[in-house]
């Protein structure tokens, strides 16, 4: 887990560069997809579906899941459930394929 904010430019490219996955709040950090590995996955939290990041994960290459949460200013229970779920599913399958 790393907070980007805290980061300089260079640490947050290169951070971004080994990231297997990417999960964030719906904006402009999210853009940080465009210089993942094309084998990484971006999970979106988003209030509504909104698909400009989508479509930038599909141009690079990059598996796209969006979190719908329940509520946009916190996550609920059933929402942390979705994401581990999701984030254990991304790790089953990357090591059922090496």
């Amino acid at each position: 887990v790393v907070l980007l904010e805290t980061m300089t430019f260079g640490e947050q490219l290169s951070a971004i560069r080994e990231a297997q996955i990417l999960i964030g709040n719906h904006g402009a950090g999210l853009s940080h997809v465009l210089f993942m590995d094309r084998k990484s996955d971006l999970l979106e939290f988003t209030g509504e579906y909104l698909e400009f990041f989508m479509y930038m994960s599909e141009w690079k290459g990059v598996q796209y899941t969006p979190i719908p949460l329940m509520d946009s200013s916190r996550l609920s229970s059933s929402d942390i459930e979705r994401v581990v779920g999701t984030v254990a599913n991304i790790l089953a399958e990357d090591h059922n394929n090496k």
